[in-house]
């Protein structure tokens, strides 16, 4: 007699396992893990109906993971940025035309634009002064100076303030130097420059943080090309013989000279620096602009005008900055 359950379950031509246990009189039977599977039954899926998925699966269709084991996780603040200050600093030149010169070059006289021409002066000598300032260590003209490559990058780093840190007191915010005559035993040459370089590159890097610009002044520039004459590179004439460089490379940055005529570079002194935490700043209303309108003077025949910058240099990373010195 077929069980009530039964009668409306169509299962098509082959009976399923229970069932026919069922006709057969079987009330029970063992289970075993070895159980085959019959072709009309869905198999397990591991992680939802086999009896080895844990309780803390992250969902059915994945693979179990163990989760007994805690950890406790750190949710105490971190000090991962420190603030430096860095003062706004203002540089002018004035352009000072008289009433004679006016009345000499205007009308069917006039020669040149006489007060267009003296801006283009006043604008390069204020370039002269901002250029002179990112050298220096920004105590010149009563601290009025440019925060310059002196002070953020220090011959003696482990002294001073600057971005209003302290550097005795702070190893981070200290920059990397190399003395030849204290590590190398000897004062800077074309035999040893390189030697040097490399030891103050290494200082300088962290993973991919690596100095990008290399300026030298006069002397050291000297010593670098003659270090490279064992690159020289002959193309047929020994006329052409040349370094076999279109820009001189130290490792993967730029090398500069900032010598030459009127150059500022201090000698004796390779300033290596990585762009990423060094920064120009110049306030971006001031920027080398023309400060108001023509200006008359209260005593003498003449028209004054003044043209101004504002800004200064910052550092976010002095420790991946450096000089090299003797």
């Amino acid at each position: 007699m077929e069980h009530p359950l039964y009668d409306n379950v169509s299962c098509g031509s082959i009976p399923s396992q229970a069932r026919q246990e069922w006709r057969e009189g079987v009330t029970t039977r063992a289970w075993s893990p070895e159980r085959t599977v019959k072709p009309h039954e869905r198999p397990a899926r591991k992680g939802r109906d086999s009896l080895s998925c844990k309780v803390t699966c992250r969902s059915a269709d994945k693979e179990p993971r163990d989760n007994t084991t805690d950890q406790t996780l750190n949710v105490n603040p971190q000090d991962v940025i420190s603030a430096s200050a860095w003062d706004i600093k203002q540089a002018a030149c004035s352009v000072t035309i008289s009433g004679l010169e006016q009345i000499q070059n205007s009308g069917p006289e006039q020669i040149i634009d006489l007060i267009d021409a003296r801006m283009d002066v006043a604008e390069s000598s204020l370039n002269n002064l901002i250029s002179t300032g990112v050298y220096s260590d920004g105590t010149g003209t009563g601290g009025l100076q440019v925060t310059g490559l002196q002070a953020i990058i220090a011959n003696s780093p482990s002294t001073g303030t600057v971005g209003g840190i302290n550097r005795g007191n702070y190893n981070f915010w200290r920059n990397q130097t190399y003395d030849f005559s204290a590590s190398a035993g000897a004062s800077a040459s074309a035999s040893n420059i390189q030697v040097g370089f490399n030891t103050l590159w290494a200082s300088c890097t962290r993973g991919r943080d690596t100095p990008d610009l290399v300026v030298l002044d006069n002397v050291f520039w000297g010593f670098y090309l003659a270090s490279l004459q064992t690159n020289q590179r002959f193309a047929g004439d020994s006329e052409l013989a040349n370094l076999g460089f279109t820009t001189i490379k130290y490792m993967n940055a730029d090398v500069v000279l900032d010598g030459g005529v009127g150059g500022d570079a201090p000698t004796n002194h390779a300033y290596f620096v990585n762009s990423k935490f060094l920064f120009f700043r110049p306030y971006r209303e001031r920027n080398f602009v023309a400060l108001g309108d023509e200006r008359m003077s209260t005593n003498q025949d003449a028209v004054v005008r003044l043209i101004g910058w504002a800004g200064n240099m910052t550092c976010s990373g002095a420790q991946y900055q450096g000089v090299a010195i003797e």
